[in-house]
């Protein structure tokens, strides 16, 4: 590889931008329900006192298709709307936006390197 097949790296693995209206919807639907989810399944929990952490896997959802400042905002507003409800899920904040960063540090370590194989060719390229 040389220093020219970094640039063309850059131009397959960097999606445009701007968003098509249906991606936004989709984007938007994601997050909403995610959010009504993560309330409504820790509101839920807490009342049958039931050991379910149900707000994690639906922040990682939201990171994974719409972006870490997707999750992030969903790790925030859902823990900002129940402390409404237990004073105790403010502190969790932090740990909510640190798995919502990891996720999306996986998911874009993942796709980077999945980029990067099939620039270089693949395995056959190294094999002899």
């Amino acid at each position: 590889m040389n220093i020219d097949d970094f640039s063309a790296l850059r131009e397959k693995s960097e999606p445009s931008q701007r968003l098509k209206p249906s991606q936004l919807v989709f984007h938007f639907c994601v997050f909403a329900v995610a959010l009504l989810a993560n309330c409504a399944g820790c509101i839920l929990v807490s009342d049958l006192m039931v050991p379910l952490y149900l707000d994690s896997i639906l922040t990682i959802m939201v990171t994974a298709t719409s972006g870490l400042w997707a999750g992030l905002l969903c790790a925030v507003l859902s823990n900002g709307i129940l402390t409404v409800f237990d004073y105790t899920m403010l502190p969790f904040m932090s740990c909510h936006m640190l798995t919502s960063f990891l996720a999306w540090g996986v998911f874009h370590y993942s796709s980077r390197r999945k980029v990067l194989y099939r620039c270089t060719g693949g395995a056959s390229r190294f094999t002899k």
